[in-house]
């Protein structure tokens, strides 16, 4: 009788009723995972990208309001079609991943969490052409971000 003889037949039983779960895909929580670290690597992107921007000072001092002003806002119209893509496509596979078995209610949950994602990006644009200052715009973008996260959040509960 070894004590080690053991411990490789229990191991053997635990990969054959988990090998039913590696099977499937992976779990929601790991999908909503993926899915913020996506955008988090857009949005360091785009402020990366942004960085190397004319500034407005210098484009003052050049005569070059017009232009550089028009280039930003191409540049900020990208970024904007990039995260609304990106913000549908994880919204499409949230609710193809919605069970087969789950209550009339989720896909309501689903259509919710678009609606809002969507209405996010669409708000984040709308606050850069009002009037406000940095801070303002900031607070709204981090309140923004924490109505999508506890959206997520919900939807996955």
């Amino acid at each position: 009788a070894k004590p080690s003889g053991n411990r490789p037949q229990a191991r053997a039983m635990s990969d054959a009723s988990g090998s039913d779960a590696d099977d499937a895909r992976p779990g929601r929580g790991k999908i909503v995972q993926r899915q913020k670290r996506e955008l988090k690597e857009l949005h360091q992107r785009q402020e990366k990208e942004g960085n190397k921007l004319t500034s407005f000072a210098k484009a003052k001092r050049e005569n070059n309001k017009i232009a550089v002003r028009a280039e930003k806002r191409d540049f900020e119209e990208k970024f904007r079609l990039l995260e609304e893509e990106l913000l549908k496509k994880h919204a499409e596979e949230l609710a193809s991943y919605a069970p087969e078995d789950a209550p009339a209610e989720t896909p309501n949950a689903q259509e919710l969490l678009v609606q809002l994602q969507q209405a996010a990006v669409l708000g984040g644009a709308e606050a850069d052409e009002a009037d406000g200052n940095q801070k303002s715009r900031a607070q709204m973008k981090k309140e923004r971000n924490a109505e999508i996260g506890k959206a997520l959040r919900d939807g996955a509960n």
